[in-house]
Order: structure tokens, then C-alpha cells, then sequence
């Protein structure tokens, strides 16, 4: 099964993605999914989804679902590409209009790509600082941190650079989510009776 994904972004096309196994049952129009874009992660708003049997094409998949909650259904996926066509403006930049700014909200995050003891393996003994921070990163247990963070272990910016140049830290994003913003939006709401 294949996935045509609209990234809120300024681009006139849909892009097509694989589902994996584990999503197909789940995967439908109108679902938000995290997909590679580029050299990162985006979230993009479900299209439409088709059976294709064809494994010789070969697609990106699917990273992840990222909420089960229809924000959009078949009707306003149609306004979408109906408002794109008429106003000519990229099909990305019309779907973000349909979904809610907070959700859009992004910060990289890092961790670990593997255990230590692989890690210093790859690592020139030469390195003692970089490796002593990573020592202390792996001892910390702590994954999924910011850049911030990680220089708390020792980890400088251009420390930091090398070991994702290096694969040797990898990122991923964490996206903010409606149950994540429900406490400070509920404290900004006006509610009138």
C-alpha cells in the first residue's frame, strides 16, 4: 500500500510514501503521519491511500503515525487540492491552512545511535574529550536530547556537529501534540457564557 502525503510546505505536489505493514490497517485520508522529508522528518496530512503490489519502485516509508485523530476529512482534502488548482499556490501551503499552527511546532532531539561500547569502537582513541562525553551521555541513561543538553555533557556545538555528521548521535524531532499544548492553550482560552 502506498501513501500520497501532503507536506505543509511550499511545494505543488503531494508525495508518495510506502506504508509498512504495521500501519496499513491503521493509515487512512485525513490522518497526520511523520515522514523523511529532505535530510528530516515532517509531518504531513494523508492524502490518499491505494493498494499497489509494485516492489520494484523503490519508496521512502512511513516513520511513523503521528496522531490517530482525523483532523481533515475527504471533503476538505478535495478543497485542498481544488483551492491549490484555482488560487495557484502550493498544494503544502494549503493544507497547513487547514491544520492547527501549534501542532507545527518542532525541536530536534538527539540520542545515542549506538551502545558505547560500539560507539568508542568507532571513535579514535586520540578523542579523549569526545569520548568522554559520550562515556558520560551513555552513563546518564538519557536519550532525546536538545543540542542544549547535550553540551551539558560536555558535547559542544562542534562536537555535536561531528557526531551527527559522523551518524554517530542520530536525530529525530519531537512534535508538540494537542494532549502536550491542551494545558497552555486551556490557559489562554476566553471562555464566554
Amino acid at each position: 500500500m502506498i501513501a500520497e502525503v501532503l507536506i505543509p510546505r511550499p511545494v505543488y505536489q503531494a508525495y508518495t510514501y510506502k506504508i509498512p505493514k504495521a500501519y496499513q490497517e491503521i493509515v487512512r485520508s485525513g490522518l497526520r503521519v511523520e515522514v523523511p522529508f529532505g535530510n528530516s522528518q515532517a509531518i504531513g496530512l494523508v492524502s490518499k491511500v491505494t493498494q499497489s503490489d509494485d516492489d520494484s519502485i523503490k519508496l521512502k516509508e512511513i516513520s511513523s503515525i503521528f496522531e490517530d485523530i482525523n483532523f481533515v476529512d475527504q471533503d476538505q482534502i478535495d478543497m485542498i487540492h481544488w483551492m491549490s488548482n484555482y488560487y495557484m499556490m502550493p498544494l503544502g501551503e494549503v493544507a497547513s491552512l487547514f491544520l492547527p499552527k501549534y501542532f507545527q511546532k518542532v525541536k530536534e532531539v538527539y540520542s545515542l545511535a549506538y551502545p558505547i561500547d560500539q560507539l568508542l569502537e568507532l571513535i579514535p582513541k586520540r578523542r579523549k574529550v569526545l569520548r568522554q562525553a559520550l562515556i558520560r551521555l551513555s552513563l546518564s541513561n538519557k536519550s532525546r536530547l536538545n543540542r542544549d543538553q547535550l553540551q551539558t555533557f560536555g558535547l559542544s556545538k562542534a562536537l555535536s556537529r561531528e557526531c551527527i555528521k559522523n551518524e554517530w548521535l542520530e536525530p529525530s524531532a519531537d512534535y508538540l501534540s494537542c494532549s502536550d499544548n491542551f494545558e497552555a492553550l486551556k490557559k489562554k482560552a476566553i471562555f464566554l457564557n
